[in-house]
């Protein structure tokens, strides 16, 4: 009985939690019109070889832009990817996930010659800066994207 009681509790908690996902997990029209700009114009940049100004352009007022290392390293990976998949050619908006209205998480997808890859930016509305990044990253984990 307990055991009945223990799997019952846990496919609720699981269920609960894939619902909440869900209901958070929004369209690409539904992000702000600041950070649809912001990452048209870093993956427009990348598509034309302009990898430093794209990364410069996005991580501006971003922590992520103090850290020399750490900005060299995104502009490192991301040269090698196009080595590794071929040029980006294009570039769509998978969709968004908002936890309150000054954090988002948007999800992108990037076309490559040889095979997509997965681009992962998390945006805070600062009372300052407006729209910046917190976190970004990107893989060839595009498989992610569809449920199981």
């Amino acid at each position: 009985m307990k055991l009945r009681l223990l799997v019952l509790f846990a496919a609720c908690f699981i269920a609960g939690q894939m619902f909440s996902l869900e209901a958070r997990s929004q369209t690409c029209s539904d992000i702000p019109k600041e950070i649809q700009d912001s990452c048209a114009h870093f993956f427009t940049n990348i598509k034309n070889n302009r990898v430093q100004e794209a990364y410069k352009c996005l991580l501006n007022n971003s922590a992520v832009a103090k850290s020399k290392e750490q900005f060299n390293n995104l502009v490192e990976q991301t040269a090698r990817a196009s080595e590794l998949y071929g040029a980006m050619s294009d570039f769509e908006c998978v969709n968004s996930e908002r936890v309150c209205p000054s954090l988002i998480r948007v999800r992108y997808i990037t076309k490559h010659v040889s095979f997509p890859m997965r681009w992962i930016i998390t945006y805070y509305n600062s009372p300052t800066f407006g729209w910046i990044v917190m976190t970004m990253k990107f893989d060839d984990s595009s498989e992610y994207f569809f449920a199981d």
